[in-house]
């Protein structure tokens, strides 16, 4: 219940609803702890109803598991190897996908066991794609997805310095790096340049 309260202070209000959405600046760290301490209360009473009407604490581990898969499924996949993947189309499908998985588990019929596990990954998966569709304009995909095909020096990365020719936004690729190039002879960059095609 700590992990999730903040979460929902910290990263939910604090960082996007109170910073991103209302402009304001973060709260000071006295203030952080008492929002995630009341936030605590309203999941310690679902926790309890829960508890009461269903006990048995072994199915709330699977549950548990079951709401995570079909929350985080789209945003981990899509999130690292979609260039369109935005923050809208990974909030919607968190909260499509687990508020779905939670009906489904008090609702759904005992004979089709299984299915309730996967068609909410499905569902949040299709309400992914659409949302970051629907949203690139005003939230584009990264463009940190094109460091993927770079490979750094062995010297660099073993001095830690790997990153040093990075830059940020659209310079996001390292200076006076071209995929078509090679510094071994031993390359195969037919491969890599069908790919660019």
């Amino acid at each position: 219940m700590l992990a999730i309260s903040s979460v929902i202070s910290r990263n939910m209000m604090q960082r996007i609803i109170r910073r991103r959405w209302m402009g304001k600046a973060n709260w000071s760290d006295s203030k952080l702890l008492q929002v995630t301490r009341i936030a605590i209360i309203p999941m310690m009473i679902v926790a309890t109803v829960i508890g009461y009407f269903v006990p048995a604490p072994g199915i709330y581990l699977i549950l548990a598991f079951d709401i995570m898969f079909a929350g985080a499924f789209a945003p981990l996949t899509f999130g690292l190897f979609w260039k369109k993947a935005n923050m809208p189309a990974a909030i919607t499908a968190i909260l499509v996908g687990s508020i779905i998985r939670f009906i489904f588990f008090f609702t759904f019929p005992a004979e089709y066991a299984g299915l309730d596990t996967a068609i909410p990954a499905v569902i949040s998966t299709v309400v992914f794609v659409i949302v970051a569709y629907a949203t690139q304009s005003k939230y584009p995909g990264k463009t940190r997805h094109d460091v993927r095909d770079y490979v750094p020096p062995e010297e660099d990365v073993i001095s830690g310095e790997d990153l040093k020719h990075f830059g940020s936004g659209d310079d996001s690729t390292p200076q006076g790096y071209d995929p078509n190039t090679s510094d071994t002879p031993d390359d195969d960059l037919t491969s890599h340049n069908a790919m660019d095609k």
